[in-house]
């Protein structure tokens, strides 16, 4: 341990100079680094960066990011709110001035690239405003920036609970110096209790998309008033529930995943060109540790393509033993899911169909459980098919022993699955089923989420050698198809747990799946697994359907006990399923058949008048003429 000099690497020494209440459950907190030179930082660092503040008494380690960096004199301003289940920030809250605590960094919390955006717009909530705060503050610490404009939407419950004036006065300032290049907005979900003329100034309401389509200067109908394309960069950083109903939950392995929530329904995505993409030419931003597991996996698949082959499997040509040399260094361009390199796609070698093969450690148990689940005989049995294990030989040379397992290729649901409401209660119910088969086998699966769910509705047996596709004909293209039932299936058994009958079920302990604002989630407090998938369940259907499609709301009391708080309140899976049906029975027939339409869409009949000339379909809005169109 070094008392002054600041690594990523080692923790560093620090004293609480000042703490200071800032509003309910919050404080402003000063650590000053003794003997601090700014020699000592990093040359490359960047505009935005955080450390990592230790708790001694667990041995647990937070990220906290500095509101101006650190000064001459070493000292690091904090806004720190207490949660209750924030086991670092309680134990912050309890320290005082003079106490001595450890901290690591600075770690770059995201590559900045100057002027490399026409629009940047921060959406935050609750203290995942200092992020911002410090990048705002140092784009500005000189003069306005050339290109870029930058806007902040900051959403906050109640006036008393806003960005203390440290924060909020600063940005106000510079909204008011440079109004073309700064804009700040602050959002409340109530008024009450406000007596200042810049409290009565708040927008009252969560933030959502119409807020961020104003903010991009969309002006009346969404196809009047459009403006100028332009690259426009999206940052979001706030609560769990937030940050979903803003961006969509997270993917697998928390990276962002499929770009869900109000920017999702607005069109941004990943690689998006009306509101710009990242740079193709770039290569990702891993931690070191990401690029040495993507790079092993890499080597790993080269070197297991002889075994693999062997069993009847075929990998990508790139993929054989000699080849396995250029994954010793990291490559320059773009790849492809950088976070996924223990997913592999294959065809079976003898009728080519599309095989997905995943690296699992043998060790954590997923193999086992998928392969007992997948062989019992359940008509409620939603396991992916399990076509195969491979277990290579021990490597001396590595810890872990690991084995690929084999499983169709299937389509993932966040693919367009559904037409009517008939469509979205099958899968509601199959889903139940899934999850109903696996608690009455004792198994939890603790990752419920749209992105653990794939579908299939090909008429044929998925291992049938002799089925062969229809004839191709043009009148195929009139004759209207028959309609394909879709199965379900629950992927990614890498978080379950499994126990050997109902009496041996335990508790367990650890942050885990993509639904992160769970609140018994916590690596101290240990909670009951099956009631966890539950809850999954309820956050799965709201967020991904009920916020997205029209119609939906009779469900509503029926997601309020799937999603309440208290794990106890939840019902078992059983009777879920069984408030589920009741439900679905007092729903007239006629309504089964109606189209989903996604909130903010119209409904619309598509007429061909002239079949010789094809002319385009021409859409037909209900209740026309003199519909009043929707608000946005």
């Amino acid at each position: 341990m070094d008392d002054a000099a600041m690594s990523p690497c080692h923790f560093t020494r620090a004293t609480l100079t000042s703490t200071t209440p800032s509003g309910p459950g919050t404080k402003l907190l000063v650590l000053t680094v003794p003997g601090f030179s700014k020699k000592d930082l990093p040359q490359n660092l960047g505009p935005i960066w955080s450390v990592y503040i230790k708790d001694d008494d667990i041995q647990v380690e937070r990220p906290y990011t500095p509101l101006h960096g650190i000064d001459d004199e070493g000292r690091m301003l904090f806004w720190v709110k207490q949660y209750p289940k924030g086991e670092v920030g309680r134990w912050l809250h309890s320290k005082h001035v003079g106490d001595t605590l450890e901290f690591r960094g600075p770690l770059t919390t995201w590559n900045w690239k100057e002027d490399d955006w026409d629009e940047v717009v921060m959406l935050s909530g609750g203290t995942g405003i200092t992020p911002f705060f410090q990048l705002v503050n140092w784009v500005f610490s000189s003069s306005a920036p050339k290109k870029t404009r930058y806007t902040l939407l900051h959403s906050s419950r109640t006036p008393a609970e806003l960005p203390p004036p440290e924060i909020v006065r600063p940005l106000r300032d510079l909204s008011t110096r440079f109004p073309d290049k700064f804009t700040l907005e602050l959002f409340v979900d109530t008024q009450e209790g406000t007596h200042s003329e810049e409290d009565r100034a708040l927008r009252v309401g969560r933030i959502d998309k119409k807020d961020i389509r104003r903010c991009l200067g969309y002006r009346g109908w969404p196809w009047f008033g459009k403006p100028a394309s332009k690259r426009t960069l999206f940052l979001v950083c706030g609560p769990e529930p937030m940050i979903s109903a803003l961006a969509g939950p997270y993917g697998r392995n928390l990276s962002q995943g499929e770009v869900g929530g109000a920017l999702g329904q607005l069109g941004v995505s990943m690689n998006n060109d009306l509101f710009g993409d990242w740079d193709g030419d770039q290569p990702p931003k891993l931690t070191d540790e990401e690029w040495e597991r993507y790079l092993s996996h890499k080597r790993r698949w080269c070197l297991l393509q002889p075994l693999i082959q062997s069993k009847g499997y075929e990998l990508p040509k790139s993929f054989n033993p000699e080849s396995a040399g250029k994954w010793n260094e990291r490559p320059t361009g773009y790849i492809e899911e950088p976070l996924y390199p223990h997913l592999l796609e294959g065809t079976r070698a003898w009728d080519k169909r599309p095989v997905m093969l995943k690296l699992s450690r043998t060790d954590l148990w997923e193999a086992a459980i998928f392969e007992h689940l997948a062989s019992i005989p359940d008509a409620d049995n939603h396991t992916v098919p399990f076509y195969d294990v491979i277990t290579p030989p021990h490597d001396p040379a590595s810890d872990v022993q690991w084995c690929v397992v084999v499983t169709p290729r299937l389509t993932d649901c966040r693919e367009p699955h559904l037409e009517t409401l008939a469509d979205f209660i099958d899968f509601v119910k199959q889903i139940l089923e899934g999850v109903c088969f696996m608690h009455r086998y004792n198994v939890a699966h603790t990752d419920v989420a749209r992105t653990n769910v794939v579908w299939d509705e090909r008429p044929n047996a998925p291992d049938d050698p002799h089925a062969a596709p229809p004839k191709a004909s043009w009148l195929s293209w009139f004759m209207k198809k028959p309609r394909l039932e879709k199965r379900y299936y629950f992927i990614d058994f890498g978080l379950a747990v499994s126990y050997a009958s109902f009496e041996e079920r335990g508790l367990v302990k650890g942050i885990c799946g993509q639904h992160r604002n769970i609140p018994e989630l916590s690596e101290e407090i240990a909670y009951d697994p099956f009631a966890l998938d539950i809850r999954q369940i309820g956050e799965t259907l709201k967020r991904d359907y009920l916020e997205v499609y029209d119609g939906l709301k009779f469900l509503d009391p029926w997601l309020v006990r799937l999603r309440a708080d208290e794990p106890a309140k939840r019902p078992k899976i059983d009777d879920a399923m069984e408030h589920f049906q009741r439900l679905v029975a007092a729903l007239p027939v006629e309504e089964l058949q109606k189209t989903l339409i996604k909130h903010g869409e119209w409904r619309c009949f598509f007429l061909w008048w002239n079949w010789e000339k094809l002319n385009i379909p021409i859409p037909i809005a209900p209740g026309f003429p003199g519909a009043v169109p929707p608000s946005v």
